[in-house]
């Protein structure tokens, strides 16, 4: 009996000493993740993914109008400023109002088309099941610190939305959905040089 209670210390012994090696494991995980993070905050790379030399520290863009010849009248106005709101939450990059920041993007909104998708056929007749919205940016970015960064490259999203909706019922939001992912890929573009 007592060699039977001797073995269960030993197994609660050896299981409390499991439980404390793996906390000390995780701990030591966290404390070198923690001197990573350190070591990175130092550095030309941001946790966000953009890449930058250290020199540059500035970003300015250019209004983009609106040459597609469709959309709502505030399409330009809001893709700017969306722009502008998006580099600065996800980089360190302080916006140049004047136009002269050391990374400049310009360019234009190209198209706004609607197109059915999803037909099928009903008694004989071809039928949309919905319509999508496609908004293509041309962008153009320069990089004064490395001109072979440079591209200037078109960007496009799109979103489907019921075919007995109308266009003129697409919302800001409905819009935004697209021009925030067009905003993504010219971001990892641009500065995580994807």
């Amino acid at each position: 009996m007592e060699l039977r209670n001797s073995f269960k210390r030993q197994a609660i012994s050896y299981q409390a000493f499991a439980g404390l090696r793996s906390q000390l494991a995780s701990l030591g995980l966290q404390l070198a993740a923690y001197g990573l993070w350190l070591t990175l905050s130092g550095c030309s790379i941001s946790l966000t993914g953009a890449a930058l030399a250290p020199d540059v520290k500035t970003f300015s863009v250019e209004t983009f109008p609106n040459r597609s010849g469709q959309g709502p009248a505030g399409l330009s106005q809001n893709f700017t400023e969306d722009f502008r709101d998006y580099f600065q939450r996800n980089s360190s990059l302080k916006l140049d109002p004047s136009g002269n920041g050391d990374l400049q993007f310009s360019g234009a909104i190209t198209g706004y088309t609607i197109a059915p998708v999803n037909a099928s056929s009903q008694n004989g007749q071809e039928r949309a099941a919905a319509n999508r919205l496609t908004v293509t940016i041309q962008v153009r970015y320069v990089n004064t610190k490395d001109e072979k960064a440079n591209f200037d490259q078109s960007f496009s999203g799109y979103e489907d939305f019921e075919q007995s909706r109308s266009a003129g019922t697409l919302d800001d939001g409905f819009i935004r959905q697209i021009t925030n992912r067009i905003l993504t890929d010219t971001f990892s573009r641009s500065l995580a040089n994807w």
